[in-house]
């Protein structure tokens, strides 16, 4: 009777030990928000599965949730155990206190007025916010997956018997014999345990470094970052295309995409980029996109630069989806009047060398097919071409690489286009035969060359960058030669 009593009193002091941590406000706040970004991430889900389109402000704020929810989450992490660490007789005040110092700074840019509210920090500030949520999206998106699975472990399995304490304080039942209690009674010891390690327990610790990895993590990638900024690589490739006019063999393109001049690729990288285009004298020069990152204040100096790179028969422009963030209407008005041969889901044809060349330029859309009475790439391709000589042969610009599939079965020979930046993070070399990483979350094209048929395609990752980092992505200008 006396061991039962003493049992009881084990199980009771690991309750009272530990009761404090299940009912602390943090974790409550952690739980709120693995539910709430769990929904999130499960109505996305079911959307994909679906095949429903949503809105782009649906896509937007989905995104704003599961890029804001980690960061929450974090603080109240760190808060509690930085808490737990100072009850060991040394406060801590001072540790929460730039814990959430940091976890404010990190909200910066969900409050910050407009894209120009957002260039206000520093360079090395702004890549570190950007890094720091989407590391923190994915681990949240992680989290709050394995959140779900358990919950709906815990539906499905059993529920184990509990340990039933009686009125005069004897176990009614036991679960596990004498090792539940041995767990039970050290589990209380841990928790009656000393400060260890300056007035942490070892547990503390733990739970803290783990909190600080991911701000260690960003120090690194934006050591990385801000070493790469402003560089590419030139590389000359050879497609051979099917259809190739015997006088159109050997011309070359160099094809450029995605500078997004602004915090990341600076105007005072264009110089070193127009060079580089220009060291290649090349027979055409064509540009798919994404001049600038957010702002139009930096159109002025991407087309600046536009006009200085040459091709001996001309240079050729499309928009992206960059240049329409912050202006839509400016943006277009601007590369109308100071792009010559920018192309809006047009043809325009030129002799080379006696032979007759089309060149097709794709608007930037996000659909393959009409959503929201906006017509798709298969519409607005088909419209494009209806009337063409089919005989001609036609190299088409498009930001987004998907508008291939429409073009390809339009005819098209050559297909350039950029957006992916290679896959920014991959995991896998570029030209990869089965390439893994961040671009298969979004794109059926990634980096290269692709084909269908007769037709080609190269993608390109791009010249500059709007986020800090590219792992096995490198930026790039290229030059096609065409056998």
């Amino acid at each position: 009777m006396r061991d039962e009593g003493q049992q009881t009193v084990a199980a009771l002091e690991l309750t009272e030990a530990t009761g404090h941590q299940r009912r602390t406000w943090q974790r409550t706040l952690r739980a709120g928000l693995l539910t709430f970004e769990a929904a999130v991430v499960a109505s996305i889900a079911l959307i994909w599965i679906g095949g429903i389109t949503p809105p782009f402000r649906g896509i937007f704020l989905g995104v704003i949730v599961l890029a804001l929810a980690p960061t929450l989450f974090w603080w109240a992490w760190m808060d509690e155990h930085l808490a737990q660490a100072g009850r060991g007789g040394r406060g801590r005040g001072w540790l929460r206190i730039a814990a959430g110092t940091y976890t404010a700074c990190m909200l910066y840019p969900f409050f910050a007025l407009g894209w120009h509210g957002q260039d206000a920090p520093p360079v090395p500030m702004y890549a570190w916010m950007m890094i720091w949520h989407v590391l923190l999206m994915v681990l949240g998106v992680t989290g709050a997956t394995i959140w779900v699975m358990r919950l709906a472990g815990c539906m499905v399995r059993p529920r184990p018997r509990q340990v039933a304490v009686g009125a005069g304080g004897a176990s009614a039942h036991k679960v596990g014999g004498v090792g539940a209690v041995e767990a039970a009674r050290a589990g209380a010891a841990d928790a009656r345990a000393g400060p260890v390690g300056g007035g942490q327990s070892r547990r503390t610790f733990l739970a803290t470094a783990v909190g600080l990895v991911p701000v260690l993590v960003v120090g690194g990638a934006v050591a990385g970052g801000l070493r790469q900024q402003g560089r590419f690589r030139v590389r000359r490739i050879r497609m051979s295309l099917p259809g190739l006019p015997e006088r159109l063999r050997g011309l070359t393109i160099t094809h450029v995409s995605d500078i997004h001049v602004g915090r990341l690729f600076r105007p005072e990288h264009l110089p070193a980029l127009v060079e580089a285009v220009n060291a290649l004298d090349s027979d055409l020069v064509a540009f798919t996109g994404d001049a600038v990152d957010h702002s139009f204040d930096y159109m002025p100096a991407a087309c600046d630069a536009l006009r200085q790179m040459r091709g001996r028969y001309g240079r050729f422009s499309v928009i992206g989806n960059h240049d329409l963030i912050d202006s839509p209407h400016e943006a277009l008005d601007y590369m109308r009047r100071h792009e010559l041969n920018f192309l809006e889901d047009a043809c325009t044809e030129i002799d080379v060398g006696g032979q007759r060349l089309r060149i097709a330029g794709l608007s930037w859309r996000r659909y393959d097919r009409t959503q929201r009475n906006v017509p798709g790439y298969e519409e607005r391709v088909s419209r494009m071409l209806a009337g063409t000589n089919g005989n001609v042969f036609t190299i088409a610009l498009t930001h987004h690489p998907h508008a291939f599939d429409a073009l390809a079965a339009a005819g098209a020979d050559l297909t350039l286009a950029g957006h992916t930046h290679g896959g920014q993070i991959m995991l896998t070399p570029p030209g990869s035969a089965h390439p893994i990483g961040g671009g298969n979350l979004l794109f059926r094209y990634i980096w290269g060359e692709y084909r269908q048929g007769d037709s080609a395609m190269y993608v390109t990752s791009g010249a500059g960058n709007w986020f800090p980092v590219r792992i096995n992505a490198p930026a790039e200008v290229v030059q096609i030669r065409l056998t």
